[in-house]
């Protein structure tokens, strides 16, 4: 029922396998130079939470590389690369979900682009694809800009299934549409603009330290949602996110 925690302080960390799935202890891997899960090889935290932290390097799933847990999984990192056959979330063989995956930065105003917007971590549709979660948050309160889609972008229904929570210290803008389907949408920033034509966007709360223009073509309700920060009530003037 313990926890398992491993700390590199050298090169590159290389995980061949790691399993704590008899136990609810979960998994906290740190190595601040960087992490890579090697291809046909699993992290099993069952039903335990999942914790990597790759600092300023790269977290790296090569091949068919899984993140498992139906708990949380947190990544922090400033750079990731998650090959579009790898899981995050789940259990293995692309099967269940995790409650919550979050993809942290770990430098302060890293921007982040999500689905071919422009930022430093990249998270191209494809590898958000890989991910299985009923609720994600991308982004802390530290985070730099986000900028989303370079092409509509609609997520797997993996992905998010029911809440996306999109954060950031700067600003979240969007050069091409974005398509949620019937997921909700938590935006916590110094500002956003999600004002192109063509967004599917439904229920939706803010927590804003600065302006928002938002659209959908869909029907647009305000609404109480909470993710793994806590509550936002509808939209609310905050003074940090």
């Amino acid at each position: 029922s313990g926890a398992l925690n491993l700390t590199s302080t050298a090169t590159t960390l290389i995980l061949n396998g790691v399993n704590n799935s008899t136990s609810t202890g979960g998994i906290n891997i740190t190595d601040l130079t960087g992490i890579t899960v090697n291809t046909a090889t699993s992290v099993n935290a069952n039903t335990g939470n999942l914790l990597l932290t790759a600092g300023t390097g790269t977290l790296t799933l090569s091949g068919t590389a899984a993140l498992l847990s139906t708990a949380l999984v947190d990544l922090t990192q400033d750079l990731i690369s998650i090959s579009a056959t790898s899981q995050i979330g789940g259990t293995a063989g692309f099967a269940g979900s995790a409650a919550t995956v979050v993809i942290d930065t770990n430098t302060a105003t890293t921007t982040i682009s999500i689905a071919g917007g422009t930022g430093s971590l990249l998270l191209p549709a494809a590898s958000l694809d890989r991910v299985r979660a009923t609720n994600v948050r991308i982004g802390n309160s530290a985070s730099g800009a986000i900028n989303i889609a370079s092409a509509t972008w609609t997520p797997a229904a993996n992905f998010a299934a029911t809440l996306l929570t999109l954060q950031s210290a700067g600003t979240i803008t969007q050069t091409a549409a974005i398509n949620l389907g019937a997921r909700s949408l938590i935006l916590r920033s110094a500002g956003a603009t999600l004002a192109t034509g063509g967004n599917t966007i439904t229920n939706f709360a803010a927590s804003q330290t600065g302006a928002l223009s938002i659209s959908s073509n869909s029907g647009l309700v305000v609404s109480n949602l909470t993710d793994d920060i806590g509550t936002v009530a509808g939209i609310a003037a905050a003074a940090n996110n």
